[in-house]
């Protein structure tokens, strides 16, 4: 557990969540900082929606998903390894 610049007794929700160190509490650059940490945390929601989608499945659902893919390609790609081992064409 990190503890060190953090202080989050006293510090607002938002401090909280976005771990603001406790030197940034009253300085000018706090808003600024505040406005980068919401930046950054819509940024991230927009980067992560598909895996947040994706999460929204069962995890046995999802197994199956990832073992029928890994079959798939597994499938296509063994006969082109083959094919390149033992053709001397493909050299």
């Amino acid at each position: 557990m990190a503890v060190s610049l953090f202080r989050n007794r006293g510090a607002s929700e938002e401090e909280r969540k976005y771990h603001l160190p406790f030197f940034l509490k009253n300085h000018r650059k706090r808003q600024s900082c505040y406005k980068d940490a919401l930046m950054i945390d819509k940024m991230n929601m927009s980067m992560y929606e598909d895996i947040d989608s994706i999460t929204k499945i069962p995890s046995f659902i999802r197994t199956y998903i990832y073992a029928i893919t890994g079959l798939l390609l597994s499938g296509i790609n063994t006969p082109l390894f083959i094919t390149i081992i033992t053709d001397r064409n493909f050299r």
